[in-house]
């Protein structure tokens, strides 16, 4: 069942990510979009992402976890033609609006299929190799994005309804219900160290989903902006999208290492440091000239938003027996930062309007009340409880 499930999870992410993060190069420099509308896009496409996956628990409930694939992936397939057909701003952003609701049902059910039936070890082991089986794919996808906008326009719209179609045929391999195990959790293992008690791996879920978020406000501020901020230097959208993706390279690289090995489960000291790291990386791929330091950037945060995110959805897995409940609560959480940070950047732009001041402050205006938000509670989770 797992092979077909990575497989799925790679295929899956290569048409997701096509459309998804291709779609900010296509705004940016065949539609003219701007960086504003382009952060309007990215908040709407958060906003339906997280809506997607708090229902797709109760969805998955009533309609069992292979038809749910099974319907879910039917209309991924339509909706991007849509986009190929009308290439227009309105129906561009109406097509990836309305699949990032779909989308954000899809991925809980996959991840339950990845993680169910194993204890904690298995588990670390069978989460690593999805993550690397989608997080491979999302760096390709960035990368061949811009050639294909270059040269065929909306052409990745329709190479992600093929891969969507492709997809189809390895959930017929997958078993209709998921096997769940019913072991209960009480510690965890951790590579030599002291096992964990519950209610300390329960703070370091906490801890790691404060960071995941945050990492995923920044991916979609990155995600919308860049593109706009390589274009202003010269280059095409190839050559743009080829330099975006070395921030999800870099996040495949940690998924690879956290993989191979159990030395980083419990290391609180570790997850104090990603939301630290990650505004450092942020920051010097937005504030940087030249690329060599945006490049450094990108390697900085990607690193560390594998880690939150690896940390996050192996946790989540554990304490939940690999629950869809808990691949939605996960999605959610992802869903949470793609809104929260257009959000606050647009917040930030308006005020610096009224003050007067460049669009560089505005971004700042927007990304410094989150740095100083998801900071502190990243580390306050991570905290010994007192007793008594």
């Amino acid at each position: 069942m797992r092979f077909y499930i990575y497989i799925f999870a790679f295929i899956f992410s290569l048409a997701t990510t096509l459309l998804q993060r291709g779609v900010f190069f296509y705004a940016q420099y065949e539609l003219k979009m701007g960086d504003s509308r382009n952060l309007i896009l990215a908040l709407a496409i958060g906003i339906t992402y997280i809506s997607g996956a708090q229902l797709s628990h109760k969805f998955w409930e009533k309609a069992g976890a292979k038809k749910t694939i099974f319907i879910l992936l039917s209309l991924q397939m339509l909706i991007p033609i849509a986009g190929l057909l009308f290439p227009t701003i309105a129906v561009v952003s109406t097509v990836a609006i309305v699949y990032s609701f779909f989308n954000g049902m899809t991925w809980p059910v996959a991840e339950s299929y990845a993680g169910a039936g194993l204890d904690d070890k298995a588990a670390s082991k069978s989460i690593g190799i999805y993550n690397l089986c989608w997080s491979i794919a999302v760096p390709l996808s960035v990368w061949i994005s811009g050639t294909i906008i270059s040269d065929f326009g909306g052409g990745f719209f329709l190479l992600s309804s093929i891969l969507i179609l492709i997809s189809f045929f390895l959930v017929f391999m997958l078993p209709s219900v998921i096997p769940h195990h019913e072991k209960p959790v009480g510690k965890i293992g951790t590579n030599g160290a002291a096992s964990i008690p519950y209610e300390e791996m329960k703070g370091m879920l906490i801890s790691s989903r404060w960071s995941m978020g945050f990492s995923y406000a920044l991916m979609q501020i990155l995600a919308s902006l860049l593109p706009g901020k390589f274009q202003a230097e010269g280059f095409s959208v190839a050559n743009a999208s080829a330099l975006a993706g070395f921030i999800d390279a870099s996040r495949f690289l940690a998924f690879l290492l956290m993989t191979g090995t159990a030395w980083w489960h419990g290391r609180k000291i570790l997850l104090s440091l990603v939301s630290i790291l990650l505004s450092a990386g942020f920051c010097i791929c937005m504030f940087g000239n030249g690329i060599p330091l945006i490049l450094a950037g990108e390697i900085i945060y990607g690193m560390s938003a594998g880690f939150a995110y690896y940390s996050a959805l192996y946790y989540a897995i554990v304490l939940s027996k690999a629950s869809v409940g808990a691949g939605g609560s996960h999605e959610s959480v992802i869903g949470g930062g793609f809104t929260a940070g257009p959000l606050l950047v647009l917040g930030g732009k308006q005020m610096a309007l009224l003050l007067g001041v460049s669009a560089a402050g505005g971004l700042i205006f927007g990304v410094v009340p989150m740095i100083l938000t998801a900071v502190p509670l990243s580390i306050l989770y991570l905290m010994p409880k007192k007793r008594g």
